[in-house]
């Protein structure tokens, strides 16, 4: 009778936690965009075309980032960190660093946060061979809400 009691006060626990948390991590953005060349967050590598990109505030260090295909379907989510980057034009953009014709995302700046992407594996090898700094590219992105209205 105890260790069912304390299993439910456990799962009412964790429910409650649950629910904090997930009422703390709110959209602040979602955006439409067309990518015009394939290009890698972290070590997930994606093809040219469209995407959604949402972020959600997951604390207030970090921002979960997912990229979804147009169907809405979920390719990947990754924590990205605030870096303190604020878009000085106030438009959001995906800022990549270009490797050759390799593109790798470097970072999300909006109006209100910068964010720095998950760093990906062989990067530093890459600069090394190309014996260069890496190109900037930004692609801007379009709010979601604004596409339909």
């Amino acid at each position: 009778m105890k260790k069912t009691i304390l299993q439910y006060c456990s799962l009412s626990v964790l429910a409650i936690i649950l629910v904090a948390v997930s009422a703390n991590a709110q959209t602040f953005g979602k955006y439409e965009t067309e990518i015009p060349f394939s290009f890698q967050v972290g070590e997930k590598k994606y093809e040219p075309g469209d995407y959604i990109v949402e972020l959600r505030s997951a604390n207030y260090l970090a921002t979960i980032l997912s990229i979804k295909n147009t169907d809405g379907r979920e390719l990947q989510r990754a924590i990205m960190m605030k870096n303190g980057n604020e878009s000085k034009k106030g438009k959001t953009s995906l800022v990549f660093n270009r490797y050759g014709n390799r593109h790798v995302l470097k970072q999300i700046v909006s109006k209100r946060v910068g964010l720095t992407a998950p760093k990906s594996k062989g990067i530093k090898g890459l600069s090394k061979v190309i014996r260069q700094n890496p190109q900037t590219v930004s692609v801007v992105l379009v709010d979601a809400k604004r596409k339909f209205e």
